[in-house]
């Protein structure tokens, strides 16, 4: 039992070891490495006078070679200060210092050949490299018409040394930005990049290692970089030295500026101290205003109050004035019912009437005399009857109005 607590107890100490270090070896950045071209420096370098197309196999004049040779030759110089730089920071690494580049004049004698070339595949530059046991030539292929002007001129140039780094031996790397968010030359280069990208610590580590250390068991391996070293671009001096010169241009330039608003302070301050004074006595007299504009509103609240109260008193007016017409309607009808009915009263007896002077017409016809006189009488008693009458309605609507 004590045996196996004791190997169970090694154990868990051996893989406590281990763990860190792996984890520490995968958070690390890397990058695929294969045999270099040459390890005989300085390398040799050709570069074809005039493009070629691939499809067709004839060469052809391409409007952008003397830009495109001038980026890759701009690539070979921006190496050189990288190396210096880091060799200067880390001097452990100095036989980077040996790598350098010559002219040849024949590709046969080439470590390195770069060619502008048009053709119909996919890729706007790729590189034939190493990638067996015994070395051979580095071939880099641009195209003509597929970098110059698609995207920054920092993106270009990185395009171009992406492919130099692939010539010297350098697969991609396994992560696209530095630890302090630069684009990593040999992962992707956005193509709007705003300024020109350089090797970084990682591609520096990684040549050193695959040219002088590096004994491959395989065609591809992969490169793990340093705890030592932070992982950054590896910014030339001059370039450095340059982009300070900027910076500080763009500072004298602010700190005149700033200097321009200082001597101005006092005349902004002095117009400041009179603009002060200037809204101190606009500011009193809106207080003065403000006052008057209170009582002036006591007034208009107080007049306010009266004019609510005679609304009130005159709709209270109103509704008796509705009253008393709604019972003049009233009345009116009533009126105008007892006046039709007294018409209708009167209509009946003027028939009772007509119809008595149509029996005294017989009669006169058989009593003519009595006749003439009953006649003479009839009509002085219906003369008189109907002077009653309308007397008597007269009579009636008087009473009717005086009681209203």
């Amino acid at each position: 039992m004590r045996k196996r607590l004791l190997t169970f107890t090694l154990t868990v100490l051996i893989i406590s070891a281990i763990l860190p270090s792996i984890h520490g070896q995968e958070n690390r950045p890397e990058i695929y490495i294969t045999p270099a071209p040459s390890k005989n420096f300085p390398l040799k370098v050709y570069i074809y006078p005039r493009a070629y197309d691939l499809d067709s196999g004839a060469e052809f004049t391409c409007p952008h070679q003397e830009e495109l040779v001038a980026m890759f030759y701009d690539a070979l110089r921006s190496f050189r200060k990288a190396v210096l730089r880091f060799v200067d920071e880390h001097p452990k690494y100095s036989k980077l210092l040996e790598i350098s580049f010559v002219n040849v004049s024949r590709p046969e004698d080439a470590d390195i050949t770069y060619r502008v070339i048009r053709y119909d595949g996919p890729y706007i530059a790729y590189t034939d490299f190493t990638g067996a046991w015994t070395p051979y030539r580095s071939e880099i292929y641009v195209t003509c018409d597929r970098i110059v002007g698609k995207g920054s001129e920092g993106w270009a140039k990185g395009v171009i040394f992406h492919e130099l780094g692939h010539a010297l031996g350098l697969g991609h790397a396994k992560q696209e930005k530095t630890e302090n968010g630069e684009p990593e030359i040999m992962h992707h280069i956005p193509a709007d990049i705003s300024y020109d990208v350089y090797p970084s610590t990682l591609f520096l580590a990684a040549l050193h290692e695959l040219y002088f250390q590096h004994k491959f068991k395989e065609v591809y391996e992969v490169y793990t970089l340093p705890k030592d070293l932070e992982y950054k671009m590896v910014v030339p001096y001059d370039v450095e030295l340059q982009q300070l010169g900027e910076e500080y241009q763009k500072l004298k330039e602010e700190n005149e500026k700033l200097w321009r608003y200082l001597r101005n302070a006092s005349d902004v301050i002095d117009y400041l101290d009179d603009e002060n004074h200037r809204l101190r006595s606009e500011n009193e007299d809106l207080r003065m205003m403000n006052e008057a504009l209170k009582s002036q509103l006591a007034d208009l609240f107080g007049r306010f109050m009266v004019a609510n109260m005679t609304i009130q008193h005159l709709q209270a007016e109103n509704e008796r004035l509705k009253a008393n017409l709604t019972w003049c309607l009233q009345t009116g009808l009533e009126l105008g019912e007892k006046c039709n009915q007294t018409i209708r009263d009167l209509v009946e007896k003027y028939n009772d009437l007509n119809a008595n002077y149509s029996l005294c017409r017989e009669y006169l016809n058989k009593y003519y005399g009595e006749a003439q006189w009953f006649k003479m009488w009839t009509l002085i008693i219906t003369a008189t009857a109907i002077t009653g009458l309308i007397a008597y309605y007269l009579y009636v609507t008087r009473r009717l109005l005086s009681e209203e």
